[in-house]
């Protein structure tokens, strides 16, 4: 008799890191299954001539100064249901652990890579400072790793 497989032992733990692990279930929750692209329009209140147009066009491709805006980029969602649910099990299970800080240092975590914050926004959140949030990120990465050995983290690599 064969014993059940659970979807935990099924999960290719190392497909991400557990960064990119947090940022795809991210991705997974929003439903980000496809890259989504800021479209720009704007309604000219007149139309342009064809000189006018070849005018405008050769006035930005000489100017070396204009930088267009960059923009962050969201993260493609990867993973499948089950592989979501799985990594859903994980952060469950670390948060029913009634520690407060360690559910400070998750919060870091969440903020910057489910929540897609930089440092610095999330540091003005919390009030303290960009190398307080990575270190709180840094605890719980260790943890994670810690306790689930399958999950390896990038950020603890450097």
């Amino acid at each position: 008799m064969t014993a059940a497989v659970t979807i935990m032992q099924t999960t290719d733990w190392s497909k991400f890191s557990t960064e990119d692990w947090f940022r795809q279930f991210g991705a997974w929750m929003n439903g980000d299954t496809e890259t989504k692209k800021l479209v720009y329009k704007s309604l000219p209140t007149r139309k342009l001539t064809q000189h006018q147009r070849e005018e405008l066009i050769a006035k930005y491709m000489s100017d070396e100064g204009f930088r267009e805006q960059r923009l962050r980029k969201g993260v493609v969602c990867q993973i499948t249901d089950n592989e979501a649910r799985a990594f859903q099990r994980i952060v469950l299970d670390i948060r029913q652990i009634d520690s407060e800080p360690l559910h400070e240092w998750m919060d870091a975590v969440w903020q910057i890579c489910v929540e897609n914050k930089n440092l610095r926004e999330v540091a003005k959140m919390y009030e303290t400072s960009t190398i307080q949030i990575r270190q709180n990120m840094k605890c719980a990465l260790a943890f994670i790793t810690g306790r689930y050995p399958n999950l390896k983290s990038d950020l603890l690599q450097k």
